[in-house]
């Protein structure tokens, strides 16, 4: 069965918009940060395309391993040299087990005063344990007035109709003031730890007082040459029960890889007519004063989107990293063998980990055909996870279970019944490609799309691995094997079509172009590795 007819949808997007490149792009460019310096081994003040290559690969590589390389093992990476980092330590790119490292918790070593975040010394003393200069507090007047002209502004571009948070149609424009002057520096100095950095949001005219926002990620955060990094707010931070048009949490994607801006926010349009999956729009952020341009605004995988798409907030989340490990293997009835790689978001639960457990030992190749369809149906929602599948095998979905064994998320709800979530989904719509490995192996922890031709994937890409014990098991019974084909099959139909794709792209196009060709603080060089993008993809058949 050929499953993908047409194949492509964000080049012509993306050259549009990339190929426009500031002066002012090239100048920021040019200026390297500490963390860059480290990787000019020539010392000319700027990267080359080799040393930037190098710097993409080993930062990656550290927010999997959580380990610092030295000055000497990045040159000895550079030339492919061997070294030993001792017990415990990682070969070059090998990649960790189970992804980036959890937040470190910090915050509790120095609320004094117990009220759950840091202000005034505690902030100051935390700060200084990583790194960190003297806070700077902006003047509260000065504060004040700009909240109030940021009010002002916000009125005038409410959009119309009121349209929901996640409404495809309409660019909103979110507002952040922040309280400290170097909010920047804080939330570098605080990346990947529980600490927030309080800010105002004035949304649609209306304050949201003393928002928690962080940077988030870990290829959108070590990966761009830029000031524009990826948000998390949490908009209860500092009054429980504040929430944005009924949100408690907001993620804002910079489109690090994606010059379209549109991959994730198509993805999950798609997606969602087939199976759970994140509200996802465009909005436009200002910090300060400052155009930020154009983010992705993406749901957060938390209670209330358990509670739009199952009718309640209770059960068991997981979040599975890019790691390997990932992909529901069993590795045997110790929990601490899943704890690193399946990262638990539910705490005050009672044996989280059992039911997870006796799902991959079911999963497993010990168990027989016969037993597996007998009683796999009672503790997995087998045709969601099929048109899962489906959907992440018709659009290449590079961050995902298929490919990556990893990348997603895992819902088992209150009657113990699991349910896969897509998860990361800002690489999809592109052609495989080769060389990372067969259906065992290949790129980091096994990442592999099987044999590839044309660049497009097979269907029943997996079908004979035991490392990806989803596809290998439920292929291998034939009534749920045809019935993921039928999955295939619609989806092809109803979605893989550029006459279809096209007119909701425009759409999009039409609503952020001026943004986009505005932002000052516009990641540069995007151009460079802008992958094909939707048009393409749509029209290929292998």
């Amino acid at each position: 069965m050929k499953h993908l007819k047409i194949i492509i949808l964000l080049m012509l997007i993306t050259t549009g918009w990339t190929m426009h490149v500031s002066a002012q792009d090239n100048q920021q460019s040019s200026k390297l940060t500490d963390e860059q310096k480290r990787f000019d081994l020539n010392g000319d003040g700027k990267l080359s395309d080799e040393e930037d290559d190098l710097r993409l690969r080993v930062t990656g590589l550290e927010a999997f391993t959580g380990d610092k390389f030295s000055r000497e093992e990045i040159e000895k990476m550079q030339t492919n040299t061997p070294f030993d980092r001792g017990p415990g330590g990682m070969p070059p790119f090998g990649g960790g087990r189970g992804g980036p490292r959890p937040a470190e918790k910090i915050v509790d070593k120095f609320d004094t005063d117990k009220d759950g975040k840091l202000t005034g010394a505690e902030r100051q003393a935390a700060l200084e344990t990583r790194g960190g200069g003297t806070i700077t507090l902006l003047n509260k007047e000065n504060l004040h007035s700009s909240v109030q002209n940021d009010v002002q502004t916000s009125l005038a571009s409410i959009p119309e109709g009121s349209p929901s948070l996640y409404g495809a149609e309409t660019l909103r424009t979110l507002y952040l003031r922040f309280h400290h002057k170097d909010w920047s520096e804080q939330m570098n100095a605080f990346y990947r730890t529980d600490v927030e950095v309080p800010a105002d949001l004035i949304v649609d005219g209306k304050v949201y007082s003393d928002v928690g926002v962080h940077f988030r990620g870990t290829s959108s955060y070590f990966t761009v040459r830029s000031e524009k990094k990826s948000f998390n707010i949490a908009v209860d931070y500092g009054e429980d029960g504040q929430r944005l048009y009924g949100y408690k949490t907001l993620n804002l994607l910079n489109g690090h890889v994606d010059g379209s801006f549109l991959r994730e926010v198509l993805y999950n349009r798609i997606a969602r007519d087939y199976i759970p999956a994140m509200k996802t729009n465009l909005v436009k952020l200002v910090i300060n004063g400052e155009n930020w341009g154009v983010y992705i605004n993406l749901q957060q995988y938390n209670k209330d989107f358990l509670a739009e798409w199952f009718g309640t907030k209770g059960g068991i989340r997981w979040k599975v990293g890019p790691g390997r490990g990932g992909a529901l293997v069993y590795a045997g009835d110790d929990p601490t063998a899943y704890q690193e790689t399946y990262q638990l978001k539910t705490s005050n639960v009672e044996n989280p980990w059992e039911g997870l457990i006796a799902l991959c030992k079911m999963l497993d190749e010990t168990t027989s055909d016969a037993e597996l369809m007998e009683k796999l149906p009672s503790i997995l929602n087998i045709d969601q996870v099929l048109w899962q599948l489906a959907v992440s095998n018709v659009f290449m979905d590079d961050d995902g279970y298929i490919h990556k064994g990893g990348d997603y998320a895992i819902y088992q709800d209150v009657n113990g019944k699991f349910h896969l979530i897509p998860h990361d989904n800002n690489e999809s719509f592109r052609f495989g490609r080769s060389g990372r490995g067969g259906p065992g192996g290949g790129g980091p922890g096994g990442w592999s799309w099987g044999d590839l031709e044309n660049g497009m994937v097979s269907p029943i890409a997996h079908e004979d691995n035991a490392a990806r014990p989803l596809i290998n098991r439920l292929l291998s019974n034939p009534e749920w094997r045809a019935r993921y084909l039928a999955h295939v099959r619609t989806v092809v139909d109803e979605w893989l079509d550029w006459e279809v794709l096209e007119p909701i792209i425009k759409e999009y196009q039409t609503l952020i172009d001026t943004e986009v060709q505005q932002d000052i603080v516009r990641i540069p060089r995007i151009c460079d590795r802008c992958p094909r993008g939707p048009q393409a993809f749509c029209q290929r058949t292998p």
